[in-house]
């Protein structure tokens, strides 16, 4: 009788059966829940606009210059993001990580991100008259409500 050696092969099964279960599994990183319909603090009574809505204006350029914080920040951290995933991604394969943490970690990542670039300042500055309001000449921050909504959600777990 032959003897048979495993090469792997009993690992590779366990980390593909693996891989099979996280079908539809992901992270989304924004203005979302709750804080997404919250309303603007300080903002017009004659016309309110929720946390949504001011990032969108923010983000297209809808009524004012675009100041993207969300896809922006994105583009500029796909090389950090990618290594990060394929780290992540590892670790969840050998089972050193439970797949839940490692989107956590990608979430928390990326909303990081997104805030530390709000805080260092996006161009263009704010208009004058919006400096003389505010007080700041940085956009995006107000009374820090904006800031505060951006949250991650792990989903399909």
């Amino acid at each position: 009788m032959p003897i048979v050696k495993d090469r792997g092969y009993n690992a590779f099964r366990r980390v593909m059966s693996r891989l099979a279960g996280l079908g539809g599994a992901g992270v989304r990183v924004g203005i979302q829940g709750p804080e997404a319909s919250a309303p603007k603090e300080g903002g017009r009574e004659d016309a309110p606009l929720s946390n949504v809505e001011v990032a969108a204006t923010h983000e297209f350029g809808i009524g004012q210059p675009r100041r993207s914080f969300l896809a922006d920040t994105f583009d500029l951290q796909q090389p950090a993001l990618h290594l990060m995933a394929e780290r992540v991604a590892e670790r969840v394969m050998l089972g050193k990580m439970p797949l839940r943490v490692g989107l956590e970690v990608l979430g928390h990542f990326m909303r990081n991100a997104i805030v530390d670039r709000i805080d260092a300042g996006i161009e263009p500055e704010n208009a004058d008259a919006t400096i003389q309001r505010k007080g700041s000449s940085k956009p995006l921050i107000d009374k820090g409500q904006l800031k505060a909504s951006i949250t991650h959600l792990v989903e399909g777990l």
